[in-house]
This record gives structure tokens, sequence and C-alpha cells, in this order.
């Protein structure tokens, strides 16, 4: 079966090393071709350089096409690439993985001017015309209408937030169109069928990358007093909620180290920095707790791993995600986790079970369940052990890679 995947980006294993962030993607990849060697996927992407036939990296087919400007907008002259490309492979399976950027409604467009709409699937990741609606909360005016040099050039948080909801005006064309949709939390399904309600879901759950199937966090491994969070390089990721839940935890004499992956903040001449970003350095002095924040950088996959395995627990403080990598990531280690009960979260924690789940609106919560884990060690190892159960069954490497494999060949019939 020939399979075409339309992707938001070039992934490590055709060696783009810069992004750290991808997981689920690769690692379906992976699996799939582990256990169906008759799948000839092909990965489409766009890139900034002129595209090429068929590359072949390590076995892995892809096509890189050139996208003019940003892929934040949508090129009028993709849709007939797009057409050209389908035309040349014939594919069986033409998969949008994510409806994040307008090229996915070009996939469509070309599909039904191809006459092929019934071979297109798309797989939902965020939800950005969601998104958009929670991405300033928690945070105030000044912040969210103010500016900064950066901010005129890259657009403050206010103008970020009505980008995600451009975008999700391109979202709403690709679900209005197409037929079949996959998603994996009651959140994505009601937000898909808000849109239309009469599209078909399926329900697949993602494949993690294989380091985390083969660690295993351990309470004697840990640095003392560590949190662990994944992402912090814009609002949605709410570092704003974990700084002020932070500060309930000094109140209470808990000198805590937060270790953020991803982009640093402050990495740069404080000139080239956002408004979001001189909000949460604002915040960590008023609080003292400068001292307490470790922004790491990017990690790639050994480096991340090793973070989790030595935090005392993982903390995802989001305002909005469907189903976080991260939070599945650390849930398969074994560790202890708190999330924000927003968007799917609620699908893999089980609040009190797995572990423990606090409203945006009340860091104070978020506070209280770190002090928990903390004075009570057998708490946050049973919690663990019941966050590694359920997520080896959610991220079954072997069964999911099944799933998408019926939905394809269904598609057929």
């Amino acid at each position: 079966m020939k399979i075409l995947w339309l992707i938001n980006f070039e992934l490590p294993i055709l060696g783009n090393n810069e992004m750290v962030n991808e997981g689920w993607i690769s690692g379906m990849y992976l699996a799939i071709k582990e256990y169906f060697s008759d799948a000839d996927i092909i990965l489409l992407f766009p890139q900034i350089r002129l595209e090429k036939d068929i590359n072949n990296v390590n076995g892995v087919k892809s096509i890189g096409y050139y996208e003019r400007g940003n892929i934040e907008h949508y090129d009028p002259g993709l849709k007939n690439k797009f057409k050209q490309i389908i035309e040349s492979l014939d594919p069986e399976v033409i998969h949008i993985m994510g409806t994040e950027y307008p090229h996915a409604f070009s996939m469509c467009e070309a599909c039904i001017e191809s006459g092929i709409v019934d071979r297109l699937i798309v797989s939902i990741q965020g939800m950005v015309s969601y998104i958009s609606e929670a991405y300033c909360l928690g945070l105030p005016n000044n912040v969210r209408y103010g500016f900064r040099l950066k901010d005129l050039v890259y657009g403050n948080v206010n103008r970020q937030a009505k980008r995600f909801a451009m975008r999700g005006e391109y979202e709403r064309r690709v679900l209005e169109c197409t037929h079949r949709v996959i998603g994996r939390t009651e959140w994505d399904k009601m937000c898909v069928r808000d849109i239309n309600d009469k599209i078909t879901y399926y329900h697949n759950n993602e494949v993690l990358r294989q380091s985390f199937y083969d660690n295993k966090w351990e309470y004697a491994n840990c640095m003392p007093n560590t949190v662990f969070i994944t992402q912090g390089n814009y609002p949605i990721k709410g570092i704003h909620i974990l700084i002020e839940a932070a500060n309930v935890l000094k109140r209470n004499g808990y000198d805590l180290q937060y270790r953020i992956a991803g982009e640093n903040h402050f990495s740069k001449p404080r000139w080239k920095w956002s408004k979001y970003t001189e909000y949460l350095h604002s915040l960590m002095n008023k609080y003292l707790l400068s001292e307490n924040f470790v922004f790491l950088g990017p990690l790639d996959e050994t480096a991340i791993v090793k973070e989790y395995l030595k935090a005392n627990m993982f903390i995802l403080p989001s305002l909005i995600e469907n189903s976080s990598n991260s939070l599945g990531e650390a849930m398969i280690l074994g560790m202890p986790v708190i999330a924000s009960d927003v968007g799917g979260t609620k699908d893999f924690v089980k609040h009190g079970v797995n572990g423990y789940l606090f409203s945006i609106s009340e860091p104070y919560m978020m506070a209280h369940y770190v002090m928990e884990y903390l004075e009570n060690r057998d708490n946050a190892m049973e919690m663990g052990r019941q966050a590694r159960i359920t997520a080896l069954k959610l991220y079954d490497r072997e069964n999911n890679a099944s799933v998408l494999m019926d939905i394809y060949k269904g598609m057929e019939s």
C-alpha cells in the first residue's frame, strides 16, 4: 500500500537534528515499518530549499517541497504543486498529519480537484481554532497588548493569538471538506464535530520515541527537590502559571528547582526579549525565584530522557492541550505527574489514580499536589507506577500501528 503523509516539518529521521520536540510521527512511522513491511510511506514536507525528486535517507522516502513565504500563510500555488505530486505518485491513501497550517487545506483542494477526496484522511494534532481562544489566559492586559522591539518584528502576545485564529480558519475549511478524521481524545472529537458533525471520526493513539519505552523512572535516582517541564517558549505552555505555583511553594518552605527544556527565554540580550519574556522575568524577580528556574535550551532525545529520569516529578502547566506528548513520555517512564485540567488531558490522567489534575485558575492547587508528592514518597511512587501502566496501554506500538493500518485498509472498501 502506497501512503503519502503530509507533515509540517522535516523529521529527525530525515536528518533534521534541530527538530527536537517532535516524537509521535517518527514513532508511528518506525512502528509501521517494523510491523507492516508492505506499507510504502512517503513523507511530504515544506522546506525553504527548492524541491527534489523522492529522496531516500536510511530507507525513509521523502519529498521536500518549496513553500513560498511563511508556512502560516496560504500559498495559492501549492494546490497545483500537490496535484502534480499526487498524479506522479498515485498514492492509495493521502494522510494529512495535522490541521495547524494552511498547506493542509491546499492538499484538500488538490484532492477535491483531482477527484480523490475518498483517499484523504486527516489527523488532529492541536486544534488551533480553539487554542487561539486560550492563548492569553492568565496574562495581564499590559503583557497581552504591550510591545518590545522583538514584538514589533514577530508580533506581541495578542497578535500571536490572532495568528492562531487566522490559521484556524483554514483548519475549519479542512474539516469541512474532508470525510474522515483521526483523533485521540474526547476534546478533539468534540472540536471536530462542532465544525463538521457529518465527519467520520476514528480513534488512534500515538507512538512515542523508543527511548521512552526502554527507560524507567526510579525515585532513588532523582535529584532532590527537582521538577521537570518540557516547554515554555510561548504563553500557552503556562510558565507564568507555574511561577505563581512556585511562589506558593516557596512561601510554604519548598525551595525547588524547576528545569525547563526548550527555548531559553533569557539566553539572548535583554533588548531581544519579548514582552512575555520580560513578564516571566518580572514575576521571578517579584517572588525571588530567579535562581530556582533553569532554562535548558533544546534537548535531543537522549538528553531529555535524562532530564525526565532525574526529576522528582513532571508538571504540565499548559493553558490548553489535546494530548501532550511530553505528558505521555513522563507517564510511560513511570513518573509522578501533575497536569492542568484542560483539553484532552483528562483522557490520560485520572485524578488521584495515576496523577493529579488542577485548574489553571488555581495555581495554588498545583502547589498543593507538588507538596503531596514531596511529603509522601510512597504515594508518588504508586502514582508513577499507575501512570506507567496506563501509558504502556495507550502507547502500545504494535497495537496503535495496527489500528492505523486497519483504518487505511477500511478506506478502500
